[in-house]
């Protein structure tokens, strides 16, 4: 099976104003790198955490309660797997 790499775009982080024990909400698309196309179902979650979602229709996501920096994975079969850095905002 031919694994093609996702791209990760359009990295929002909108900062928390309440509570320091909240996160941010990070939302993004994943896309395939080689059509440009939404990636639908991919699986992206904060490394070391169970804190994740599946993309939607659009091949769009939101994560909430995110904390500081992280990294994001990435995962859908017959992709290959990604790891995207996020800074804190």
């Amino acid at each position: 099976m031919k694994k093609i790499t996702m791209l990760l775009l359009m990295f929002f982080a909108f900062g928390v104003t309440a509570v320091m024990a909240q996160g941010r909400t990070l939302s993004g698309k994943v896309t395939d790198s080689a059509t440009n196309e939404p990636v639908i179902g991919a699986m992206v979650i904060v490394k070391g955490t169970d804190n994740g979602a599946y993309t939607m229709e659009g091949g769009e996501f939101v994560i909430s309660n995110v904390q500081g920096a992280v990294d994001l994975e990435v995962t859908f079969i017959g992709y290959k797997d990604a790891v995207v850095a996020v800074a804190a905002s």
